[in-house]
């Protein structure tokens, strides 16, 4: 039994097929194309007959790709463009006309949920609570559970992209800049407090990123000294010292920042883990199926 999922998020257009075995879900073919539709939310607030008309083609070849991978369920999931922007009901009437299967808006909770789900999938049993954060390209999503249970969430509009345009890192970062993205970051998470928990996660293509430069555990201090040294880089130089594409070093900075604030708030380190939002689509189906 295999299923698909394809993933409209902020920086990317992403397929996933998944096959249950009798090890377990197997991965069978991943891809992704690097659209940057949360440029036009930020930019304007809303996504351009362009942008629309070129993410609905790659999501046609994504969902043609799928199909002949076997596929006896496909999901096309929008996130942040899809609520954020005006004319989000003008994306998803395209995507579903080129996917030819309905188009779904997820809303911050069930992209919370999703995420935690793949998230703790992905690094097996846990005690204790358990914080998932996904930073996106266009909102940050947080899920503090225990086992499978869901206990306490938060969505903010804010994530890598949008805070890179907002403050200009396109080459080495001003101090003041930083400065100025961080308060950004505070002002946007204001009062909030995130319940106590035993670990925590942090999930999303930043958090990857991160993890080959802070060797997989985000400590306050270790994610302080990696925002040292990529504000004092330029994303060319960044991916060139580190295994991380020019696309994501560009991103990186401003996702650093918001990760540091959020393992702050938590008082645990972050730890990455491989699945995210997909993944937890994927499963769901798979659950889905196997109970019809």
């Amino acid at each position: 039994m295999r299923v698909g999922v394809i993933d409209v998020g902020a920086n990317t257009v992403r397929v996933l097929v998944v096959e249950q075995t009798t090890q377990g879900p197997r991965i069978v073919k991943e891809q992704k194309a690097r659209l940057s539709l949360g440029a036009d939310v930020e930019a304007t607030g809303s996504l351009s007959s362009d942008r629309i008309k070129q993410t609905a083609e790659y999501v046609r070849a994504y969902a043609r790709l799928a199909r002949n991978l076997g596929v006896s369920s496909l999901d096309v999931l929008v996130t942040s463009p899809g609520r954020q922007a005006r004319n989000g009901h003008e994306l998803t009437r395209e995507l579903s006309r080129a996917s030819r299967t309905d188009t779904r808006i997820l809303s911050s909770e069930m992209e919370g949920q999703l995420a935690y789900y793949g998230a703790i999938s992905a690094v097996g049993p846990l005690a204790g609570r358990t914080l998932v954060c996904d930073v996106g390209g266009g909102s940050t999503q947080l899920i503090v559970g225990e086992s499978d249970a869901v206990l306490w969430q938060l969505s903010v509009d804010i994530g890598s992209l949008r805070l890179t345009r907002r403050f200009g890192f396109a080459r080495a970062a001003t101090s003041s800049k930083v400065v100025a993205a961080r308060s950004e970051v505070q002002r946007l998470l204001g009062t909030t407090r995130i319940p106590a928990v035993a670990q925590a996660y942090a999930t999303g293509g930043t958090a990857k990123a991160l993890g080959r430069i802070c060797d997989r555990e985000m400590t306050g201090a270790a994610l302080e000294q990696a925002i040292t040294r990529i504000s004092a880089l330029s994303p060319t130089k960044l991916s060139n010292l580190y295994p991380v594409g020019y696309w994501r070093a560009e991103r990186l900075l401003a996702g650093a920042l918001i990760l540091s604030e959020l393992q702050r708030r938590a008082g645990v380190p972050l730890r990455v883990a491989g699945g995210g939002i997909r993944e937890g689509a994927a499963l769901t189906m798979l659950d889905r199926l196997a109970a019809a």
